[in-house]
């Protein structure tokens, strides 16, 4: 049996403490994180890939990677969605001189909030002065 020199030091391959789940929804207005972290003797590096292998890179206001190994999509409007980032598939990837762990696929999703719009309807009575009925309304409207 072959013995390997560690100079004294426990060595132990990276693994998962807190491995990302299969699928992650949030909506546009509250934003979403993925968390992944790790252990291992040396410490291993976190981070994140697509499904082609590609590192993943911060992309401001829209994806962001934490020093903690998160994956963060903060708050965006409907108009800055992308379909390569808020809907598609991420692993995270533990490396470390010992070795590499993949995480299994991260499903990402992001949903639309539908804005929620109260709409009133006055009716003004027949004969009443419509500078009256508009001072009316809104005096009404300030006080709910």
């Amino acid at each position: 049996m072959a013995e390997v020199w560690s100079g004294g030091l426990d060595l132990q391959g990276p693994f998962f403490l807190q491995e990302p789940p299969h699928r992650v929804e949030f909506s546009n207005s509250s934003g979403g994180r993925v968390d992944c972290s790790a252990h291992g003797s040396p410490p291993p590096e976190v981070e994140w890939v697509l499904s082609d292998g590609s590192t993943v890179r911060q992309i401001s206001d829209l994806r962001l990677l934490l020093p903690n190994g998160s994956l963060y999509f903060p708050p965006f409007s409907s108009e800055r969605y992308r379909h390569d980032i808020h809907s598609t598939v991420y692993k995270c990837r533990l490396q470390s001189s010992l070795g590499v762990v993949l995480s299994r696929d991260v499903h990402v999703k992001a949903v639309y909030d539908e804005a929620m719009v109260e709409v009133r309807f006055y009716v003004r009575p027949y004969g009443c002065n419509p500078a009256m009925f508009l001072f009316l309304a809104l005096v009404g409207l300030s006080r709910t």
